[in-house]
């Protein structure tokens, strides 16, 4: 261990967060792929689906709030571990209660928001103010290309491990053994210990100019995964039949990412943005007609593009993102509160679409429809997110990033 932890530790920070951030995205992969498929399963409703989202989502919130704040006082690395120790209890919780019905999904959202919570106050402090700037679109690319390696193999053999239970204990099993590994691992980013936390700075964060541009990017962001949740949950599912299916439909679709991330994980932003357009162009019209045409070759067809589109623009909305938050805060004195107001805006934005949703299930048209007109929003909001990224993207080129917490 201690030879393990000493070559974790001459590693730059830019290369530990990968490998924590694989931790996380192999472990929520294997927690996602399948989880709310069985809550629709369970009753065929997607309301239920729905309201189990945005229960994970309002505690995430909550915990984020009080994962800041426990950050303040332990620094980034302990807070990161004690999400991960979380995720283990939440694996635990879920092998405990596979069994007793629709209340347990209730109850392990719950978990699963909490540790969520806890992560991403961390993780966003570490990309915002301990990450080389120009950098973070490189990460995300390969960050994407490792994950979809994983997501490859992981599908289809988790498909046919639950298909053959008819339970999703494998995918618990699975989930907890990767966060018990991200909790033993060893490893120090050397930013900051202790962050500090200015109550004053969320007034200077409401004057900036710049405001407006940041709340329209989480929003736009934050709805494009709100209903790809949804969408990809569930469609899938109805469509192909079962769990194996439907893991060698998630398999096709991740191999293609994973080539094409590969591929262009060393492109530009700017780059990124030329080759995004013409490929939107298409990703939009699969996606119209597979609203028309529900079958298996519409759905595959849609899988391969959305996993060309996904692995170049993706990362430049996540950078473009990174980069409005540092036009906001060019020192990277107040990550924390600007944390907390993203996840705020998004906390509103996913409250809203999970209302629309809803509103649209109320009317009473079929199951088919409601998801048919989902696919239609995903379309849409992919058109914002991509010209909201290239309309922002000189936000944070001359961004300053404080050079004593990069390497």
């Amino acid at each position: 261990m201690s030879r393990l932890s000493e070559f974790l530790n001459n590693l730059s920070p830019t290369k530990q967060y990968l490998l924590v951030r694989t931790y996380f995205d192999s472990a929520i992969y294997v927690f996602d792929a399948y989880y709310m498929t069985y809550v629709f399963k369970e009753n065929g409703r997607v309301q239920d689906v729905v309201v189990n989202i945005l229960i994970t989502l309002v505690t995430f919130f909550v915990f984020f709030l009080l994962g800041s704040i426990f950050m303040n006082r332990v620094g980034v690395e302990n807070n990161l571990r004690t999400s991960f120790l979380l995720y283990v209890f939440t694996g635990l919780f879920g092998i405990y209660l596979v069994h007793i019905g629709a209340m347990s999904f209730v109850l392990i959202s719950l978990a699963r928001g909490a540790a969520e919570g806890f992560y991403w106050a961390s993780s966003h402090t570490i990309e915002l103010s301990g990450l080389p700037h120009d950098s973070r679109s490189k990460l995300y690319s390969i960050s994407y290309a490792i994950n979809g390696v994983f997501t490859v193999v992981a599908p289809v053999t988790l498909g046919y491990l639950l298909a053959k239970s008819n339970s999703l204990l494998p995918a618990f099993v699975v989930f907890t053994a990767i966060c018990l590994l991200a909790v033993i691992t060893p490893y120090q980013f050397n930013i900051n210990k202790k962050l500090s936390l200015h109550r004053n700075s969320f007034t200077e964060i409401l004057k900036n100019p710049k405001l407006g541009s940041f709340v329209a990017v989480k929003l736009t962001i934050s709805a494009y995964w709100m209903i790809d949740w949804l969408v990809l949950s569930i469609i899938p599912f109805v469509v192909l039949g079962n769990e194996l299916n439907m893991g060698i439909y998630l398999t096709i679709s991740s191999l293609f990412g994973v080539v094409i991330s590969f591929a262009t994980h060393k492109l530009t932003v700017q780059q990124k943005a030329k080759l995004g357009g013409p490929l939107l162009v298409i990703m939009v019209l699969a996606d119209i007609i597979l609203a028309l045409y529900f079958n298996p070759y519409m759905l595959y067809i849609n899988a391969i593009l959305t996993a060309l589109i996904f692995s170049v623009v993706a990362p430049l909305e996540n950078d473009m993102s990174a980069r409005i938050t540092n036009h906001l805060d060019p020192a990277a004195k107040i990550p924390v509160e600007l944390n907390i107001f993203m996840e705020f805006v998004y906390t509103i934005a996913r409250m809203l679409i999970g209302g629309l949703v809803l509103g649209i299930i109320a009317t009473g048209i079929s199951v088919i429809l409601v998801l048919k007109i989902l696919v239609i929003l995903l379309a849409l909001f992919e058109i914002g997110n991509y010209l909201l990224s290239v309309k922002f993207l000189k936000y944070g080129r001359n961004a300053v990033i404080n050079s004593a917490t990069v390497n």
